[in-house]
């Protein structure tokens, strides 16, 4: 699933998905370069991770 980084911290970033939904992903996933505003494709099919949360801020 596409999505943009819209916060990241040296261990974590959060994603806003093109579904509307926020996810918490392990920086370990994302390319080494990635920055604020970046465009991301997360695999959603990958059952081997399991640090990854989806958010609800409402």
């Amino acid at each position: 699933m596409r999505g943009k980084v819209i916060d990241k911290n040296l261990t974590e970033a959060f994603i806003a998905l093109e579904n509307g939904e926020t996810m918490d992903v392990s920086i370990t996933r994302l390319p080494k370069d990635v920055k604020l505003g970046d465009t991301v494709d997360l695999p959603m099919n990958n059952p081997t991770i399991t640090n990854d949360r989806i958010i609800d801020f409402f």
